[in-house]
């Protein structure tokens, strides 16, 4: 259920020939409920690292699904 998520995730498409005309498709939407994962995979005082996956929707034009998958972090504190 939607009161289950926590986090949410988005995906944009942008058009560089017309950049008014960006697609962008949310996690989560209006009754999907979990949509995705977020794995870490390593943990330190200055980094975290992992995957993620989601399916979202597109917010600005055709309700379509996009499937984001093999989506990837590597964040430094530093």
């Amino acid at each position: 259920t939607d009161e289950n998520v926590f986090v949410s995730g988005s995906y944009m498409k942008i058009d560089v020939n017309n950049p008014t005309n960006a697609q962008t498709w949310n996690a989560p939407y209006n009754g999907s409920g979990v949509v995705g994962n977020i794995k870490v995979s390593e943990k330190t005082d200055a980094l975290i690292k992992g995957t993620f996956n989601f399916t979202g929707k597109n917010v600005n034009g055709d309700g379509s699904l996009k499937n984001i998958t093999d989506g990837s972090f590597n964040l430094n504190f530093n």
